[in-house]
């Protein structure tokens, strides 16, 4: 049997009726369900969900923001947020690639997000636990290819 999931429910189809979805003209569907599904891959994008994202912009001021370059447009700010920080990408664009993760790197160690969607307005809560708060960059990479899709270098606002 080969599995086929979705968010809610598997689905397993014998070998033979996999094959004949592959023959079909939407093999490249099943092919990628099929991958997907039986390797454990994040894609890094979502297949529904409600479009670009336009997270509310953290009340303050930012103490470090830069500029994406490479193949990622966009800009990247920290806000300090009770205790604890929020980094925030403004007007982000990405490549659709599989498995993009985002890095904010400090002085001690990087801390590490699934990227929610290519596009937009979004924030992700920082622990502030995480060490220093000295924030040097942000990447937007891939874990399944290794490939850097785009760095903003920060600079402190203080």
């Amino acid at each position: 049997m080969v599995p086929l999931g979705t968010s809610s429910r598997s689905v397993f189809l014998k070998p033979k009726s996999f094959l004949g979805i592959l023959r079909k003209e939407n093999w490249a569907i099943g092919s990628l369900v099929f991958c997907c599904t039986s390797c454990g891959l994040n894609l890094g994008v979502s297949l529904g969900g409600s479009g670009t994202p336009n997270d509310p912009r953290p009340s303050g001021n930012p103490v470090a923001q830069g500029s994406f370059s490479g193949s990622v447009s966009g800009s990247a700010l920290v806000f300090q947020s009770g205790g604890g920080y929020v980094l925030r990408f403004e007007g982000l664009s990405v490549p659709s690639a599989a498995g993009l993760i985002v890095n904010l790197y400090n002085s001690s160690s990087p801390f590490v997000f699934n990227l929610t969607a290519l596009t937009g307005n979004q924030n992700y809560n920082v622990n502030a636990a995480m060490g220093s708060t000295q924030f040097s960059s942000v990447t937007i990479s891939s874990t399944v290819t290794g490939t850097v899709y785009g760095t903003a270098p920060l600079l402190g606002t203080h």
